[in-house]
């Protein structure tokens, strides 16, 4: 019995200490993913060109703990394969979510405002404000 009893007092601890240390872990990689993500999707908008302003579009980017995107991107749809960088945006918002529970982690909760957009010299851009 009281071998059981030293083995349960050293094991639990143990096993505290090494959960603790794999859930830190598993957060930097989590976020590595979450930013490795971000490149690949920014990579896939970074051509801007348009003709006029229906070129242009956004998509909300990113899930505030609080609900709604931390930002919104601006893409050129005839740049962009829109039904990949659907599934990427939406991929990375839904785990983007999902760290946001499982870390706890916060916001400002303040709402990103949506683009006004516009095709200026030749590129998508935010046209707000417009005072024209």
């Amino acid at each position: 019995m009281k071998k059981l009893k030293l083995f349960s007092s050293l094991f639990i601890p143990l096993v505290i200490i090494l959960y603790t240390c794999e859930y830190e872990s598993n957060e930097d990689r989590d976020v590595a993913r979450l930013e490795q993500m971000e490149k690949e999707i920014l990579e896939i908008v970074n051509d801007l060109n348009c003709q006029d302003s229906t070129d242009c579009q956004f998509v909300g980017f990113g899930v505030k703990p609080c609900g709604g995107p931390w930002r919104y991107l601006i893409y050129s749809v005839t740049n962009v394969d829109n039904v990949l960088l659907n599934e990427k945006v939406k991929e990375y918002n839904e785990y983007n979510d999902m760290l946001n529970n499982r870390y706890g982690w916060v916001s400002d909760c303040s709402m990103a405002e949506p683009p006004v957009l516009g095709c200026i010299g030749g590129e998508c851009i935010n046209n707000f404000p417009n005072f024209n």
